[in-house]
């Protein structure tokens, strides 16, 4: 069934570090040319190697090198459930799949021109994954990138976030707390203002979640998954004429998850993902799947249109 759905697009610029100028692009295709057939450019990884990234469909389109990457698992089945009024229980089954069919886990739409990248994610594809895919079909793969060469993919500041990234006051970083990241009660973690007593049961309680038997014996790493911390990093005393290392370290973080930070600055507070070029399309799809040449069309014009406003430089 045809319909259109909400998207959004993520403008990235892509930086090719240890190799001679170049495009991205140009690369592209390139290692499109020697790898035409997608079993060619199939990254596996997990276990069993399992785990299958691939660059389905993949062309120039206009101005753009347009493609699809595809995440999938070998050998995933579906669950169906079978529903019916008079049912006193319903029954899970496996929907059966023909032979060399594929249940996919997720997609990513991707416009290149030059080193202007659009990207359209999922939740099982986001831009470090298709990133990473990069480095290893181009470099390692289809070896059109030398060895030591990288491919890195940036965010670029929207105009508001460029005024924003100015008199920065703090910048709060967000992650999980993970067993291997706790430092043990003896190291004395360094928390100015704790005592070295109250330090230490801080961290002990984290392990063990106010468990503070001598031997407990519940896992720890599975006990902290629903805990955060936040590292806020603020410079002491006024901030007159010395922001520009805040600046920097905010200007910085173009290169992290924009879900796991945010920026104070006298304007207030700003999540990361406000900071970044994104841009709200309606996108046709069928059966729910978006449909690439359309994706690439608005693509197309919406980097036009950022060119055309000078929100982001030519000369990449």
């Amino acid at each position: 069934m045809a319909e259109s759905r909400q998207k959004t697009f993520h403008y990235k610029r892509a930086q090719i570090i240890g190799a001679k100028p170049q495009s991205l692009s140009g690369i592209i295709l390139a290692a499109h040319k020697k790898d035409a057939r997608p079993a060619k450019r199939s990254h596996r990884s997990g276990e069993g190697n399992k785990r299958v990234r691939v660059v389905n469909q993949c062309y120039a389109r206009g101005q753009m090198v347009v493609g699809c990457l595809l995440d999938y698992n070998e050998g995933d089945h579906q669950t169906i459930l079978t529903v019916g009024e008079d049912d006193l229980e319903y029954a899970i089954s496996l929907l059966p799949l023909a032979e060399r069919q594929q249940v996919m886990s997720g997609s990513l739409f991707f416009g290149v021109q030059e080193n202007h990248v659009v990207v359209m994610q999922s939740q099982a594809l986001r831009a470090a994954e298709f990133q990473a895919y990069l480095n290893w079909w181009l470099i390692q793969s289809a070896q059109v990138l030398e060895d030591g060469a990288f491919i890195s993919l940036d965010n670029v500041a929207s105009k508001a976030g460029k005024a924003i990234l100015t008199g920065v006051k703090a910048v709060t970083l967000r992650a999980s707390v993970t067993d291997d990241i706790l430092p043990v009660a003896e190291q004395n973690p360094n928390f100015g203002g704790l005592t070295r007593d109250l330090k230490s049961r801080i961290f002990e309680m984290l392990r063990t979640e106010g468990t503070f038997d001598d031997t407990p014996d519940v896992d720890a790493a599975t006990q902290i998954d629903d805990v955060d911390f936040s590292l806020e990093i603020r410079r002491r005393g006024r901030q007159k004429g010395k922001t520009s290392v805040m600046d920097g370290l905010a200007r910085v973080l173009r290169d992290a998850d924009e879900s796991i930070f945010q920026i104070e600055t006298k304007r207030g507070k700003v999540r990361g993902v406000d900071l970044w070029l994104t841009e709200q399309k309606s996108v046709k799809t069928i059966n729910s799947v978006p449909e690439l040449a359309d994706v690439a069309d608005k693509m197309q014009k919406w980097l036009d249109f950022l060119l055309e406003s000078q929100q982001v430089s030519e000369d990449v």
